[in-house]
């Protein structure tokens, strides 16, 4: 599938596309630009990692001296999702636009007060108060989703590729009709009794096999063929 797709089928709603980590940093102390508390979690990535929406929202972009490059995801109640430290935004969405789950925002990056250290989005959760919120359990909750929605994908993966054929156990599944018994009496257009009576010549023996043949056309293909040529076989020996 092409990055997009796998974008949104696998990653979405968590907010990196590959390989991410992190650990439990909220209220550790920080002391860039004076001493305060993480409010957020730093999720560790490769550098230009695509950093996905995780929620609907309207987005914005800015720039700040502790978080570089940033971008805040508004939600319906004034809220925000924060996502700082980004190497860049996605040009393709202008600062204000509307995005949706999964939708590319920005890159993983080490901007601002996270020069020189380890690429990561610094990512939190703003009330519409301004005060800021604990986003750990929103992290987990998206990298279960995501983490169900991979394996969904490489279970279907799988089956896609498998190559065993299952054979249905009853004959009529596979477009199969039952064999066709013709109980109806033999023609022998054109004969007379004498001719009947006595040992049947070639020409019998063609009359027989078109009468024949006219009454296998019910049975399909193959076995009708097979049916027409061991009673032919069985006239002319």
């Amino acid at each position: 599938m092409s990055r997009d797709v796998a974008t949104r089928r696998v990653y979405r709603p968590f907010i990196v596309k590959g390989p991410a980590a992190w650990t439990e940093t909220w209220h550790a102390p920080r002391y860039a630009g004076g001493f305060h508390l993480h409010e957020g979690q730093d999720v560790l990535c490769r550098d230009g990692a695509p950093v996905l929406a995780a929620t609907a929202g309207r987005v914005e972009f800015d720039v700040d001296t502790l978080g570089g490059r940033i971008a805040r995801l508004f939600l319906p109640d004034g809220g925000y999702w924060y996502y700082a430290h980004l190497s860049d935004w996605n040009s393709t969405v202008g600062s204000g636009s509307r995005v949706d789950v999964g939708d590319v925002i920005g890159y993983c990056g080490n901007s601002g007060d996270a020069v020189g250290g380890p690429t990561h989005v610094h990512f939190g959760h703003y009330l519409p108060s301004g005060q800021a919120e604990d986003p750990m359990s929103d992290l987990i909750g998206w990298l279960e989703a995501a983490e169900r929605r991979a394996d969904v994908s490489e279970r279907g993966a799988k089956a896609a590729r498998s190559e065993k054929v299952v054979v249905p156990t009853y004959p009529h599944e596979l477009g199969a009709e039952p064999t066709v018994i013709v109980s109806s009496p033999v023609v022998t257009a054109g004969l007379s009794t004498a001719h009947r009576s006595a040992a049947p010549s070639s020409t019998d023996v063609l009359a027989l096999a078109v009468a024949l043949a006219a009454r296998l056309a019910l049975i399909p293909g193959r076995r009708a063929a097979r049916r027409l040529g061991s009673l032919i076989g069985r006239g002319t020996g």
